[in-house]
């Protein structure tokens, strides 16, 4: 009998708060926008298309490597990059801009990331490495 009028009072207890501390407050409703931002969609655009070259180079770089500690570091940046890559298309999706028209992937800048791969291992002292001027890849 002691043992459920413990139990009992135990669960009867109930949690009493000043009214202030429970006052309801509304939300502010957001200003509304009477177009998208334009510098948002463009920035985010140019940043996807930098990411995808990064994501091509770092699937090159992996070719021939064959050390566990770079390829545990290329998954990392992969990763990071796809994420980066999440976060700007949900800013684009909220800022109402319009769809990106590729799909984000490794592969679209897959020849200007091998030959500047090819470029890197040619190398010598004094020369330049103009294939590895990304802004100058094409997308296939």
């Amino acid at each position: 009998m002691m043992k459920s009028l413990s139990l009992l009072a135990a669960l009867s207890v109930a949690v009493v708060l000043p009214a202030e501390s429970v006052a309801q407050t509304k939300p502010t409703p957001a200003p509304a926008a009477a177009s998208a931002p334009a510098p948002i969609c463009a920035a985010a655009a140019t940043r996807l298309d930098l990411i995808q070259r990064d994501l091509s180079s770092l699937r090159v770089d992996e070719i021939g490597d064959d050390s566990a500690p770079r390829a545990t570091m290329r998954g990392a940046q992969t990763t990071a990059l796809y994420a980066e890559a999440q976060v700007l298309l949900t800013q684009m999706s909220q800022s109402k801009c319009s769809p990106y028209p590729e799909v984000i992937g490794n592969i679209r800048y897959l020849n200007g990331a091998l030959a500047c791969n090819l470029a890197k291992r040619n190398f010598k002292s004094g020369d330049k490495l103009e294939e590895c001027d990304t802004s100058k890849w094409e997308a296939k």
